[in-house]
């Protein structure tokens, strides 16, 4: 008797997992309004989805807009799942570097990237270099808006150089995912270059201020009504 109560729980728990299955690939895709603040909604579509804001704060940098984050989702074990992108979940920052040889006893960086471009002035660089075997590190923070960052010459040729971006503490975002991000190790192919102009395209308000999620949960209260991070999620 025991033996038979437990195959039919059994039963009974895989035909519910069915069922929820059948219920949600059907019944979630949608908009689900925050009730704590309405302006901020979840949609979501087939394999994907978007957070949004729709409040427009006036002192926000021209640039931002309403998306909070985006990404896909999948169900696990009865829950929603988020994931961001790659693009969202990495620190690293893809640099471009040009390189000039200028007679002159610094070492000079120029910075471009689409923050700098609508608001001069926003991120501190710290700019790590290596030759022969020395490290020589100078970290520029307090005259961040003095380009191009100059920096006394070393005694020997630089070999590589690496940079850590910081936005500034009081910068005009929604929210701020990191309070660094990286570029990995440049490699100097000229020996006597001494003038570096570094373009950092994926650097914009959007890729710094973009919530990254990875794995996480949202509660599936009911078809209508999500639970994400203690708040309610209503259906419209």
């Amino acid at each position: 008797m025991e033996i038979k109560l437990k195959y039919l729980f059994v039963a009974i728990f895989f035909l519910g997992s069915c069922t929820t299955s059948r219920f949600i690939s059907k019944d979630l895709i949608g908009t689900y309004v925050q009730q704590e603040n309405k302006n901020v909604q979840l949609i979501l579509n087939e394999k994907t989805f978007l957070c949004i804001d729709k409040h427009e704060p006036f002192d926000l940098a021209p640039p931002c807009c309403d998306t909070i984050t985006y990404g896909s989702w999948g169900i696990d074990h009865g829950f929603l799942k988020l994931n961001s992108p790659d693009e969202l979940t990495s620190y690293f920052v893809f640099m471009d570097v040009e390189e000039k040889v200028k007679e002159d006893e610094f070492i000079y960086f120029y910075f471009e990237n689409p923050i700098e471009r609508v608001n001069y002035g926003e991120l501190y660089y710290s700019i790590y270099v290596t030759g022969k075997g020395v490290n020589y590190q100078d970290i520029v923070s307090k005259e961040f808006n003095k380009y191009p960052i100059k920096i006394s010459k070393p005694k020997y040729n630089i070999e590589k150089f690496e940079i850590t971006i910081a936005p500034k503490c009081d910068i005009y975002t929604r929210h701020l995912r990191e309070r660094e991000f990286y570029t990995l190790e440049y490699e100097v192919k000229n020996a006597n270059s001494n003038v570096f102009k570094i373009n950092l395209p994926q650097l914009s308000y959007n890729f710094i201020s973009h919530k990254s999620l990875k794995g996480d949960y949202v509660k599936i209260a009911n078809k209508n009504k999500l639970i994400w991070d203690g708040k309610d999620y209503i259906k419209k």
